[in-house]
């Protein structure tokens, strides 16, 4: 009689955009403290979810309901990955869109019904997205990653275009810019006696970088935690990226190397 019930009322769950990105920050929120052990939301993190989203919602979502949109959302990323393996298709940032030529759209369209979706509502929680559907906790790997979307390593010049223009690339150039004009900036480029000590965990950490997959999302934590150490005058040592690393990995649910945040940052000064 419950399940019969519980099946009608999800015949009639209504999702809407907002609920939508409710649900997905609270999934990533569980994801930062740990419970999705082995890639598999525990109770206590169903529990969490359930009651918060409720409560933000003033919905009477039960577990089935918030797992059954999880494999929506799940779809949803599916077709995203899929759009971005596309040649001529691409991500637009600033609009958490897909684009490409009409004529691109219109012969995929006609394979794929489903994508018209994405092609006039786009994403917005894409982001959130790469995380919850990560293929790995333990290499910092996106399950997007696998799609053939393109990342820095491969095509430096796709990264450039993602960042110019976006607040993070602000903060960075503000930080750099002021740490050269006055020499305390916390993660100036490294001396040749730093450089020479890095370069010899760079080949150990090639294949690991290669595989680790920044998003926007990642990267505003990420600047926030350097723009943070550098206002601190936190210079750039070993204790300061422990700190980093640790912190990073905490709020993402990743576990990042130091060497690759460090790649990072001297990609984000390239950009």
């Amino acid at each position: 009689m419950v399940e019969d019930q519980s099946n009608f009322n999800q015949s009639r769950a209504k999702w809407t955009a907002n609920s939508t990105k409710i649900f997905a920050n609270l999934l990533v929120d569980q994801i930062r403290l740990g419970n999705r052990p082995n890639n598999v939301f525990n109770k206590k993190a169903w529990k969490h979810i359930r009651e918060e989203f409720n409560k933000e919602t003033g919905s009477k979502f039960d577990r089935q309901q918030l797992k059954n949109h999880l494999d929506v959302l799940r779809k949803r990323c599916n077709h995203v990955k899929a759009l971005l393996s596309q040649d001529g298709f691409s991500w637009d940032v600033t609009h958490c869109m897909v684009v490409a030529e009409d004529a691109l759209w219109k012969k995929y369209i006609e394979v794929h019904p489903e994508a018209d979706a994405i092609k006039k509502k786009g994403c917005p929680i894409y982001e959130q997205l790469c995380i919850i559907f990560s293929d790995s906790e333990a290499d910092g790997k996106c399950a997007l990653s696998s799609s053939g979307e393109m990342t820095h390593e491969e095509h430096p010049e796709v990264e450039s275009v993602r960042f110019k223009g976006s607040l993070v690339h602000e903060q960075l150039q503000r930080m750099f810019s002021d740490g050269e004009s006055n020499g305390k900036c916390a993660f100036a480029a490294p001396h040749a006696a730093t450089t020479q000590m890095d370069d010899l965990s760079q080949d150990q950490s090639k294949l690991d970088q290669s595989r680790a997959k920044w998003t926007p999302f990642l990267d505003k934590i990420f600047v926030d935690l350097l723009v943070q150490r550098n206002q601190q005058n936190c210079f750039s040592n070993k204790k300061t990226w422990k700190s980093i690393r640790e912190e990073f990995n905490k709020l993402t649910g990743l576990n990042f190397e130091e060497q690759q945040l460090r790649n990072h940052q001297s990609f984000l000064r390239r950009t």
